[in-house]
């Protein structure tokens, strides 16, 4: 009789719990720009801020709204009246989470990115690369910030069709709970 192979037990190492979390907050507003931006952008959405651990919201805006001057900086948690809000949440590790806000806040004071909108609008790419970081427009900045804290690979977009609706797509994919 044959004598059978030795019982090999693998030893499967799980990775350490992810013990930080990231949050975006996604909204729509009241005016007819925050409609037309949702509807182009193919959602509900029309704009995207991140939520910094102190409460605050980071993010790029095209108008002075909430105390500050367009582009990007950080505003009041009710710094506008919202017809749509949700909050995603993603968890990550802890030096992710801080590579994400840090790479945010480097980008404080930059302006509004006026080009790309337009090719939002238009459907042309007026812009080669929207990672590009002299200039933000909201999910512009947040989609950046998720490739170079490593919590995302790289986000294969063009440069028109990076929206708040496609970043709530990609954090809802990736396990993002929602508010």
């Amino acid at each position: 009789m044959p004598k059978a192979p030795p019982v090999v037990r693998e030893i499967i190492y799980a990775p350490a719990p992810k013990d930080s979390r990231i949050t975006l907050q996604f909204v729509q507003g009241t005016g007819i720009s925050s409609s037309a931006i949702a509807w182009f952008g193919g959602g509900i959405f029309s704009h995207v801020d991140g939520v910094l651990d102190n409460g605050r919201l980071l993010g790029a805006r095209s108008d002075a709204v909430g105390g500050a001057e367009p582009g990007v900086w950080t505003r009041a948690p009710d710094y506008e009246k919202w017809k749509i809000k949700k909050t995603f949440t993603l968890p990550c590790y802890k030096a992710q989470h801080d590579a994400f806000y840090r790479f945010a806040a480097d980008q404080i004071g930059k302006p509004y990115d006026k080009n790309s909108i337009v090719g939002f609008f238009t459907g042309r790419e007026v812009r080669e690369d929207w990672r590009n970081p002299s200039a933000w427009f909201c999910a512009e900045l947040w989609a950046a910030a998720l490739e170079e804290s490593l919590i995302s690979g790289q986000i294969f977009l063009p440069v028109n069709k990076v929206s708040p609706n496609s970043l709530a797509f990609i954090l809802s994919s990736m396990g993002a709970t929602i508010s």
